[in-house]
Order: structure tokens, then C-alpha cells, then sequence
């Protein structure tokens, strides 16, 4: 056990050494864990575990997609690809980052420089907000039947091949694969996926956007569950975003809600 314990810090101090050196840009958002009773009601709010071991299978699994995605690229294929960010989301993006004492160089912004940034950020107060600022200026990943490499991963070839939730487009590059392997991938057959990859990935795509939103929804909905019978109890949070009018505030196990600028003299400051 002391070995593989000894084998586990090792592997996860390369891996940190070779995102700083690749430029990766490394967020660490904690996920919500939602415990139901038998009868589907929340009864806790509670923060996953994120071990050590669990970072280690996750750059497998991303050596794994990209490995595929190189060996496949001269074949129709599905890529997971997340585009360089627009100049107007990194200008304001720099804007806001300046106004907290943090600068954006006024070059071409490479995942390299957003990297270096997130590691200068760290153990600042004000982190967990900097940190969705950023990532807010990215575009988010979808899929796609062309190549333009995954700017998040700083990653020339991308795509979801490891399949650990079954995945659509995992199913569908593994069809290409499995036909290139068995020499049925013929003249008729790539004409059939150049044909149908472009609607494939736009569908996959949307319906990623539909099924993020119906589970960002879920959780609220059992957030409120859970709190609506804990009216009047006070909660430590800190403030992890603002709009217009509102702000943000996040509790220590990750539920998050709003709180309009109208009612800040009801909130209890510390």
C-alpha cells in the first residue's frame, strides 16, 4: 500500500509539471454531490471527493483522446475541439483582470499565458471568482467534423474516444475505427461518414447544451429543496460572481445562489 501510495504522488507530480510546461489550462471547480432519501427528497449538499487517483485516470483518458484523434485525423472523424477565444471576450476579459492587479499581455493569447495567470492566482481570496472570469471568456467545447485543435487542453488533436459516460460521438468514432481496423472502411463507406459528420456533430453538440442545462436545472431544483426548510439559518459563503443588480454567493459545500443588491442590508456580513 506505502508503494503504490509512494507510485500515486509520483504520478500526480508529473502530471502537474507537465500541464505547467504544456500550458493546460488546470480549473478545479468542486462538483455538488446531492444525497436523496427513498423517497427522492435531498437530505445533504456535499462536495465530491476529488482524490489524487482520480487526476491520474483523467490524463490517461486524455492521452487516450488525443492519441486517437492524431492516428485518425486523415479519416472522417469527430473531434471534441474548444476554439481560441474572440478578441472581445479577452478584452474584457483583461479589463476585469486588471482591475483585480492581474495583466493580460496585449499579444496574441495562447493557453500558455491563461495557464500562468491561474497559477498566479492561487491562494488569492478572491480565486474561485478570477477563475470563473476566465473561463467565462472561453467558448465552450462542442463537437465538430474539423480539426481546429482544443485551445483548454492546448491540444493539436482532441477527441472523446474513452467513452466513460457513453457518449454519442464516442459511438460514432468507434464505428470509423472499428471499420478502419477491420478493412470495411472503403471508398463507399467514407463518403457515407464525410456525408453525415458534419449534422452528427452539430446534433451532439446541441444536445450536449440541452442536457447540461436540464441537469444545471435538476440541481438548482433540489438546492432549493433542501433550503427551503432552513428559511432564517445563517450561512458562510463567499461571493463567487456579479451581474447587473445581483451577486452570487457560494456556500462552503458548493450550493450557490443569488442575492439582489436590494437586499444587502438583510445579509449578515462578516
Amino acid at each position: 500500500l506505502t508503494e503504490a501510495i509512494e507510485i500515486s504522488y509520483e504520478l500526480k507530480m508529473l502530471i502537474t509539471a507537465k500541464k505547467k510546461k504544456a500550458g493546460i489550462l488546470d480549473f478545479d471547480f468542486p462538483e455538488t454531490k446531492i444525497k436523496l432519501d427513498e423517497n427522492g427528497h435531498p437530505t445533504a449538499i456535499e462536495k465530491y471527493e476529488r482524490y489524487g487517483s482520480m487526476k491520474i485516470i483523467e490524463e490517461f483518458m486524455i492521452l487516450a483522446n488525443e492519441s486517437v484523434g492524431e492516428l485518425f485525423s486523415k479519416l472522417p472523424f469527430v473531434y471534441r475541439v474548444h476554439p481560441v477565444p474572440d478578441e472581445d471576450d479577452v478584452e474584457k476579459l483583461r479589463t476585469t483582470l486588471n482591475i483585480f492587479g492581474f495583466k493580460v499581455p496585449y499579444k496574441t493569447l495562447t493557453p500558455k499565458i491563461l495557464a500562468d495567470i491561474l497559477r498566479e492566482i492561487q491562494w488569492n481570496p478572491k480565486e474561485k471568482l478570477l477563475q470563473k472570469l476566465i473561463l467565462r471568456s472561453l467558448e465552450k467545447a462542442i463537437y465538430s467534423e474539423e480539426n481546429v485543435g482544443h485551445f483548454w487542453l492546448n491540444l493539436e488533436y482532441y477527441s472523446h474516444f474513452t467513452s466513460p459516460i457513453r457518449r454519442y460521438p464516442d459511438l460514432q468514432i468507434h464505428r470509423i475505427i472499428k471499420e478502419k481496423l477491420s478493412w470495411k472502411l472503403d471508398k463507399k463507406r467514407t463518403e457515407h461518414y464525410q456525408d453525415i459528420l458534419k449534422s452528427v456533430s452539430k446534433h451532439t453538440s446541441e444536445s450536449e447544451r440541452k442536457a447540461e442545462k436540464l441537469e444545471y436545472a435538476v440541481k438548482d431544483l433540489m438546492i432549493c429543496k433542501y433550503y427551503e426548510s432552513r428559511i432564517g439559518e445563517e450561512f458562510e459563503g463567499i461571493i463567487s460572481g456579479m451581474i447587473e443588480s445581483w451577486f452570487f454567493v457560494e456556500l462552503e459545500n458548493t450550493a450557490e445562489g443569488f442575492v439582489s443588491i436590494e437586499q444587502v442590508g438583510k445579509v449578515v456580513w462578516k
